[in-house]
């Protein structure tokens, strides 16, 4: 099935950078002492691609502070 309404930027966990939030950022340590580094990574992903954790994202209108 692949549901082009179900993909990754539809997606709430897709970002403007092409990664998916979904989980958290594996970390990885690279280095020792006092030349330790942390790296962290989110998987990339493509807009059009999509998977089994699909959720919609939500738009949230506001009209707070809006001076006319």
């Amino acid at each position: 099935m692949n549901d082009t309404n179900n993909c990754c930027k539809n997606c709430k966990f897709f970002d403007r950078h092409g990664k998916c939030r979904r989980y958290p950022p594996k970390v990885f340590i690279l280095g020792e002492g006092e030349n330790i580094k942390f790296l962290r990574h989110l998987p990339d992903v493509a807009a059009n691609e999509y998977c089994g954790e699909f959720e919609p994202k939500v738009w949230q209108h506001t009209t707070e502070n809006i001076t006319l």
